[in-house]
């Protein structure tokens, strides 16, 4: 994930941990569209389609080094891999009445 700078990788990072736009802008200090546009930035760098999958990709991968140590590491099962947005499927969020919910 060298093509993304360490601010994106914390932004991701907190996507991944499970926290919302809004809890991440409070923990980083930005406005919650500022980290909504940094997670659409590295979804794009990352070549993925979905913020979703972008963060799905940034857990897979190896990097050593994370922006945020307080964020909870996820044994990485292919710790050698290069991932591509085709190696992530699209996963689709449905909400509590059934519907299908937009990713991004």
């Amino acid at each position: 994930m060298s093509n993304l700078s360490p601010r994106l990788q914390a932004v991701l990072g907190l996507l991944a941990a499970g926290y919302t736009y809004k809890e991440v802008a409070l923990r980083l200090g930005l406005k919650r569209d500022t980290a909504r546009k940094y997670a659409q930035r590295a979804t794009t760098r990352l070549g993925a389609r979905t913020v979703i999958q972008a963060v799905v990709m940034f857990e897979m991968s190896s990097t050593p080094e994370r922006p945020n140590p307080s964020v909870p590491r996820v044994p990485n099962s292919f710790p050698n891999s290069a991932l591509t947005p085709r190696d992530v499927p699209d996963l689709k969020l449905v909400g509590t009445n059934g519907n299908i919910c937009e990713s991004t």
